[in-house]
């Protein structure tokens, strides 16, 4: 007991004496007892002493004692001043107020740890792990405070002593599991959630670290697959469903309430004045998204056509070189229209002279009579290929009609006739041999297909 004795002395002030049978310490004054034996354990009483009071009063609000056995090394959980080691940390990790622990019993039971009837009894090998944590836990805290107050003094030096900033990296690996695990837990669903914690220095410094973080290929490549199978997925849904939107328009009267609601969310900033005028700004903004064969596309060309300046939609650049002219139209033009002498299915008028305006973009660009701006910035594209002569080999693609407005009818049309405008449009169309003609739904029913097996795997 002398051991304990020394000990307790060095804790407080006071006069400590051991009782005649050696079994216990108390208090001379008071004679309260502090540290006892009982059979082969050692009982150590959490007290605290009151000056003003002169009396001792318990340390901790529900957690009396610690019992160790009699060959522990006590200072493995009381440091100095008579205090429990660590006990903020480990009260949590173990629960005591939760539990309303009252004792700890330390047994040779090496990895034993059972809580009941407001009692903690654990195994030596069991605390010795349970003060690693705590130690470990204690120094990160410790670090990330001082990394802290770095970085915040560091923000300031220069408005008191002139230094300038220093950028240095006071941190630790960990630290960031620690910032972001508050802000990853489940009831936080919605960006005002967020808004309450990140302000706009947060969000920005979030922003450019995952950007530097992906760039670097730090995060795990199936994250960033998943990222980016997420975000494709997701800007794809969106981009068809607006583009479905547009499909669903049943007339060119783009005064109706319907139509005014699709265009706000086509071109918020400017108004669109008629029907085509939708789809070749909903495609100037997601043509790259709808249809992938694109690396660069050149919007409103002006071309020279006998002597007139003409406009195609778009000039496209595909990554195999090749160079398209891009023709927008509407979803309500038919494609075709009934031959009564031959009985089948001709080009529509509509459709015939889209043809032939594309065949006048095609001339016009083999002779490169277009705007000297654009033909520059085409041939510094093409300029990365050998294949850069492409330019005299251009095709065509017509984006026109729907599945369902193939021929203009007023009368519903069998499945016999469906079947045979069907396969006439297909024949049509195949016979071109530059031209290529794709329907508004085809285009969205393609992107729509991409996205829908997106995560598949």
């Amino acid at each position: 007991m002398n051991l304990y004795l020394e000990y307790i002395k060095e804790c407080f002030d006071l006069n400590f004496h051991i009782n005649d049978d050696n079994a216990k310490i108390f208090h001379t004054e008071s004679n309260t007892p502090i540290i006892e034996k009982d059979g082969n354990k050692i009982v150590f009483h959490l007290l605290n002493y009151e000056t003003d009071e002169n009396k001792f009063v318990d340390r901790y609000k529900t957690f009396k004692r610690v019992i160790i056995p009699n060959n522990f090394d006590f200072t493995k959980i009381f440091g100095s001043r008579y205090k429990i080691n660590l006990y903020s940390i480990i009260s949590r990790l173990l629960n005591f107020e939760g539990n309303l622990t009252e004792e700890i019993k330390i047994v040779n039971y090496k990895n034993r740890l059972n809580i009941e009837n407001h009692s903690i009894e654990i195994g030596t090998d069991k605390l010795e792990s349970l003060y690693k944590t705590a130690k470990e836990i204690n120094d990160k805290g410790n670090n990330s405070r001082n990394s802290l107050i770095n970085y915040l003094i560091n923000t300031q030096t220069s408005n008191f002593n002139g230094a300038p900033k220093k950028n240095t990296t006071f941190y630790n690996s960990g630290d960031f599991a620690f910032q972001t695990f508050r802000l990853n837990i489940d009831n936080k669903t919605s960006k005002r959630d967020f808004d309450k914690y990140l302000n706009e220095s947060d969000i920005k410094s979030l922003q450019k670290l995952s950007e530097k973080l992906i760039k670097l290929e730090v995060f795990e490549p199936d994250f960033i697959k998943g990222l980016d199978n997420y975000f494709i997925k997701q800007k794809l849904q969106e981009i068809i469903s607006l583009g479905r939107e547009i499909l669903d328009l049943k007339s060119d009267d783009i005064k109706t309430s319907t139509a005014k609601k699709v265009s706000k969310k086509i071109s918020p900033d400017k108004e669109i004045k008629q029907l085509e005028s939708f789809w070749q700004v909903y495609f100037q903004k997601y043509l790259l998204h709808l249809i992938f064969s694109y690396r660069e596309l050149f919007p409103k060309i002006k071309f020279s056509v006998d002597s007139e300046k003409k406009y195609p939609d778009f000039v496209g650049i595909n990554h195999y070189w090749g160079v398209d002219i891009i023709e927008i139209k509407h979803h309500l033009l038919p494609v075709l229209r009934y031959d009564k002498s031959h009985k089948n299915y001709a080009f529509s008028s509509d459709l015939s002279k889209a043809i032939i305006q594309c065949m006048n973009y095609m001339d016009a660009l083999i002779q490169e009579k277009m705007t000297q701006k654009f033909k520059t910035e085409i041939f510094d594209e093409l300029d990365n290929s050998v294949l850069n002569k492409n330019i005299h080999r251009p095709t065509a693609v017509i984006i026109i009609s729907s599945k369902d407005r193939l021929v203009k009818t007023n009368k519903p049309l069998s499945v016999e006739e469906l079947e045979k405008i069907n396969r006439d449009f297909t024949k049509l169309r195949n016979s071109l041999n530059n031209i290529k003609i794709l329907t508004f739904d085809e285009i969205l029913d393609m992107a729509d297909n991409y996205q829908s097996n997106i995560f598949k795997e």
